[in-house]
Formats: C-alpha cells, sequence, structure tokens
C-alpha cells in the first residue's frame, strides 16, 4: 500500500476516462495520507513552455534529477496547483517507483500546498478502468 513519500507511476482519468491523463502514464507523489485516501502530487517531464511567463501550473517545483532527493531520470515539473485524491488501497506496490522522494523534498511540496490547491477524488472504478494493474488486484 502506498506511503507518504512513496511515488507511482499511472493513469489518471482527469477530467474522465477519455482525458489526456488517462491515455499515458505519469508519475505522482504521495504527499499526505487521510484515513483510506492519499493525496497525489501529480509530475510531468519539464517541457520548453514550462520556462514561458504564467505556463501551467502556476505554483510548481522545477525538481532536477537527484538520486538522493528523486526518482525522476528527467527535470520534472511538480504540480502545486492540483492534488488527486485516490483510495490507497487501489494503488498496489507494483505501482511504486524503486525509490520515494526526501523528506527535503516532500517539506518543499508541503509548503507549497495551501487552501487554493484543488483537491480532484478519483474515483475507483475509472481508476482500474484505466490502470490493468489494479483491476489484477481487486
Amino acid at each position: 500500500m502506498i506511503n507518504v513519500k512513496d511515488v507511482v507511476t499511472l493513469r489518471v482519468p482527469y477530467p474522465d476516462a477519455s482525458g489526456e491523463l488517462a491515455k499515458k502514464s505519469h508519475m505522482y507523489i504521495c504527499v499526505r495520507i487521510s484515513g483510506a485516501y492519499c493525496k497525489l502530487a501529480k509530475c510531468q517531464t519539464f517541457k520548453p513552455y514550462h520556462a514561458l511567463p504564467r505556463s501551467r501550473p502556476l505554483r510548481r517545483i522545477v525538481e532536477p534529477p537527484d538520486i538522493s532527493r528523486n526518482p525522476f531520470r528527467n527535470p520534472t515539473v511538480i504540480d502545486l496547483d492540483k492534488l488527486f485524491s485516490a483510495e490507497r488501497s487501489l494503488l498496489p506496490d507494483e505501482l511504486k517507483t524503486p525509490t520515494g522522494i526526501s523528506d527535503e523534498l516532500l517539506a518543499e511540496i508541503t509548503a507549497g500546498i495551501n487552501d487554493v490547491t484543488e483537491t480532484v477524488t478519483l474515483s475507483g472504478t475509472e481508476l482500474k478502468a484505466v490502470n490493468d494493474v489494479m483491476a489484477e488486484h481487486t
């Protein structure tokens, strides 16, 4: 089961099961656990448009690859505008990267999350529909 600082690779049915995040896997960092749910911050490879003023996500961390801090292979944008909430039991160990993030990076992410951070609750049914490994564990 997923814990804080774990990084998982999965597809997310957002805004729905046919959305762009459902078509391609991204990494998500577990930044908080509340009962049976975890909150996940989306990560994506840094792209040239991220260098433009007012590009999305507006609130973000650009994290270079550093095995002592993260499992990323490329410069990565961590989205602090939105968190995804999912049932922890739906996220099997097979989705986890071999290493998670450091305490320091978690502190930076947590400091950047505030009252204006949107939380999107993910449907377990839709998550299973776009992630085959989850369907295998039910």
